[in-house]
């Protein structure tokens, strides 16, 4: 399982909503990061009223973690349109990110 920091994340972000799918890309999932780098995850959820609102209501609930953290919010149709598109960000991130929450 993850680290404690990465927990906490997880664990604020379902206080703010019920994701589909978390998912851990980047250096921490290349088991690549330092002390000072940050989490990056992708947050997958279907019926988004606004995307720019629930990350900023994640962002928000984050304040005061001991954790650098980007997130990034899509739907699943929204992956869908670009995840075959070479050098993508969703090919990269679906392709070599880790799931680290899934809601069933």
């Amino acid at each position: 399982m993850p680290d404690e920091k990465l927990e906490n994340i997880i664990q604020r972000i379902l206080q703010v909503t019920t994701p589909d799918k978390i998912i851990l890309f980047g250096s921490h999932a290349r088991n690549e990061a330092s002390a000072e780098s940050d989490y990056d995850l992708l947050v997958i959820k279907s019926e988004i009223d606004n995307i720019l609102k629930l990350e900023q209501k994640i962002y928000k609930n984050l304040l005061g973690l001991k954790a650098n953290v980007d997130v990034i919010v899509r739907t699943p149709a929204l992956l869908e349109e670009n995840k075959n598109i070479a050098g993508s960000f969703t090919k990269n991130v679906l392709k070599d990110g880790i799931l680290i929450y899934e809601n069933r």
